[in-house]
């Protein structure tokens, strides 16, 4: 899902917290808003690691290809291909969110932006794979270990190459 998409429907859901619960206050519907497509700022330094390149322009395309080469995967592609972990994505990070919130009215404010930016990109992935008849599993946001160190840049690369050979058929 892209950045202008999380965005619009954290304002609409910052909006209808704020019509739902009156207390809360605007920074912190404001910071909901903010966390719930600032979250993706770990989708640009996978690429600034990966790529060695500091372009956000290029992050931003690279970042769309791969989603898209990782949709477009068959259910046997999708058992063998390690998808790049994004840390703010991870349960773990979420976790430690959750605890530091009790401690903090704005980190409460944060969590929720995160959460429901992870609820949106599940319901996103799970609308995927029922369009294109493909199990959910694929999708591995919660498992900090499944490749945190694994070889990231190699099989990045060769999913490039099978993009790029895809594109000429």
């Amino acid at each position: 899902m892209f950045p202008t998409q999380h965005a619009i429907l954290g304002a609409i859901f910052a909006f209808l917290l704020h019509l739902l619960y009156p207390p809360f206050s605007v920074l912190g519907l404001t910071l909901l808003f903010l966390a719930s497509f600032l979250i993706d700022v770990d989708h640009y330094l996978l690429y600034v690691i990966e790529r060695r390149d500091i372009s956000l322009r290029k992050a931003y395309f690279w970042c769309r290809d791969l989603g898209l080469t990782y949709e477009s995967l068959t259910p046997k592609q999708l058992k063998t291909a390690r998808i790049p972990i994004c840390f703010f994505h991870t349960f773990e990070s979420t976790i430690i969110l959750f605890i530091l919130s009790f401690f903090s009215e704005f980190l409460f404010f944060i969590f929720l932006g995160f959460i429901f930016h992870l609820l949106v990109d599940y319901t996103y992935a799970l609308i995927i794979a029922i369009n294109s008849s493909k199990e959910v599993t694929y999708y591995h946001p919660f498992l900090l270990s499944y490749n945190l160190f694994g070889k990231t840049t190699k099989e990045l690369k060769n999913l490039d190459e099978f993009r790029t050979k895809n594109r000429a058929r």
